[in-house]
């Protein structure tokens, strides 16, 4: 089990890989929010998205603290956003084949970038969208979408670090006859599941 980041460069990274296949190991990065119960049922609800939207906000991070240092820590878009990026993989099932992103450092006096939105394609053909940053919370919201069916999960933070909440969970099925017009029973469906999602996720 390796912390994150595996490497400070690319090459250390490939050069780590290497070495495990040479040796027949077996390595991990740490990245334990995939393995959230909310991120599994939502892979499982919806295991080929053809869309996913993963989005994780904090309260602005100390301008002292440890984390907001460009080498030890790199800011919440580095610190975080690798743990937002991952669930976007494990979730659409694949790996990145284009990314597109804006955002900058706006206003953490150590330069870091503290805010960042970005688009992703998949080599699967699935889309993924992403924003990051520490501006405020709302913590985290989690969709994924298929032709016609829709799965969303939000969770709210304290801002302190602690595990996040569910707050609100939800899957609604569209009428296959008509792709843009919600089934008769979409409300009473999507109520029903939501209870059954919080009810079965058990997150305090």
């Amino acid at each position: 089990m390796v912390e994150k980041p595996l490497a400070l460069t690319v090459e250390d990274c490939l050069r780590v890989g290497e070495a495990v296949e040479r040796t027949g190991g077996m390595l991990m990065t740490a990245f334990k929010m995939r393995y959230y119960d909310m991120v599994l049922k939502a892979r499982q609800l919806i295991p080929e998205p053809i869309l996913v939207t993963m989005q994780m906000m904090d309260n602005r991070w100390a301008d002292d603290m440890w984390a907001n240092d460009p080498v030890k820590g790199g800011g919440n878009v580095i610190s975080q956003g690798c743990h937002s990026c991952d669930i976007l993989r494990f979730v659409a099932g694949a790996e990145p084949l284009e990314v597109y992103a804006a955002g900058g450092n706006y206003y953490q006096g150590t330069g870091v970038v503290d805010n960042l939105c970005a688009v992703f394609r998949f080599d699967n053909g699935a889309a993924g969208s992403w924003v990051q940053g520490d501006a405020a919370c709302p913590s985290l919201f989690l969709g994924t979408f298929h032709a016609g069916w829709a799965s969303s999960l939000l969770w709210l933070s304290r801002g302190d670090g602690a595990t996040p909440r569910l707050a609100a969970a939800d899957q609604s099925r569209a009428d296959m006859g008509d792709p843009g017009q919600a089934g008769p029973d979409q409300g009473s469906h999507a109520s029903e599941t939501a209870a059954r999602m919080s009810r079965s996720l058990a997150v305090r």
